[in-house]
């Protein structure tokens, strides 16, 4: 019982939250307008914040030991095996061309930034969190990379040519990767922030969380998930259950432990990326499926979440 009340306790305000985005737009106090500039301050300046915050505070010799090291190379073989068994699959049950690379991002492109990191810092504090921003370095780059592939593989040669260079250059600049090497940075070097802009950083972090939440509970929409439901469903059940299940046993079986399975697990029971949505859109694929797997696998993942984590906490 103390196991199931520590994890609705750690799980359940973040769903809320979600919730609370979703009654908002339907009582027209947010709009779409609202979600997309909202997104973009989450996107290029909370969660920078966040990220520098606690990357920069952090002992850089404890955060790169074995274990890091041993969780960083996990989850990077993992996540390329599972894309290219994503692959695989898409090219046999996915007619649409322009469906497979959704299809592909909804079963490997995961919210480990949002959720998980809201997950991971009610569940298991600070440090934890400084660990899974050091993963999101490794993470990020990956995730974009395979998404690349995926919308483009399927598509013709021209078009697809074009999206890697943009992709590309895009990655470059992403703040989320700017953030964490200007991080280790200053706590490589021991650099010390002033009061006020440590304060003023900290603040504007806090802003991640909440904001972010609201927006995906306000991005929700079940007409989207309607004309897509077969191939979401089929996503939902292998991102939310299958994934997680197969994982936490290998990592468990290798000899992870604490909240390095407790990072393993977010990571791959957390539902898809709501960017993914943007980047099948930009990239001329199915973005309404897209949408639907967002929607679908983020309303399952509270149950597969509660569920997961309780029976980590049991064998921890």
């Amino acid at each position: 019982m103390d196991n199931i009340i520590f994890t609705i306790n750690g799980v359940l305000p973040i769903f809320l939250v979600i919730l609370i985005g979703y009654i908002l737009k339907r009582l027209k106090l947010i709009n779409d307008e609202f979600v997309k500039k909202a997104t973009k301050i989450v996107f290029k300046v909370s969660l920078p914040c966040m990220i520098f915050q606690s990357v920069s505070g952090v002992n850089t010799k404890e955060l790169f030991s074995s274990e890091i090291v041993n969780l960083i190379l996990f989850l990077l073989i993992t996540n390329i095996i599972l894309f290219f068994l994503s692959i695989l699959l898409a090219g046999k049950i996915v007619r649409d061309c322009r469906a497979r690379g959704p299809f592909v991002q909804g079963i490997v492109r995961t919210n480990f930034v949002i959720i998980g990191y809201s997950l991971i810092l009610n569940l298991f504090g600070e440090v934890a969190l400084a660990k899974a921003a050091l993963l999101t370095a490794f993470l990020v780059p990956i995730y974009n990379i395979m998404a690349v592939i995926a919308l483009t593989v399927f598509m013709p040669k021209e078009e697809s040519q074009n999206n890697v260079r943009v992709t590309l250059v895009n990655l470059a600049k992403n703040p989320l990767i700017i953030s964490i090497f200007i991080g280790l940075i200053f706590a490589s070097l021991h650099i010390q922030i002033p009061t006020f802009i440590h304060n003023t950083i900290e603040y504007t972090g806090q802003l991640t969380l909440p904001l972010s939440l609201i927006c995906i509970g306000a991005f929700f929409s079940w007409d989207k998930v309607k004309d897509n439901f077969n191939y979401a469903l089929i996503v939902t059940f292998l991102k939310i259950i299958v994934n997680p299940i197969i994982m936490l046993t290998i990592a468990y079986h290798l000899g992870f432990r604490g909240d390095s399975l407790g990072i393993i697990l977010i990571a791959f029971a957390s539902p898809t990326a709501i960017s993914s949505f943007a980047m099948s859109d930009a990239m001329d694929n199915d973005s309404q499926l897209a949408a639907a797997i967002i929607i679908l696998t983020t309303a399952c993942s509270i149950v597969s979440i509660i569920v997961g984590i309780n029976i980590l906490v049991g064998l921890t």
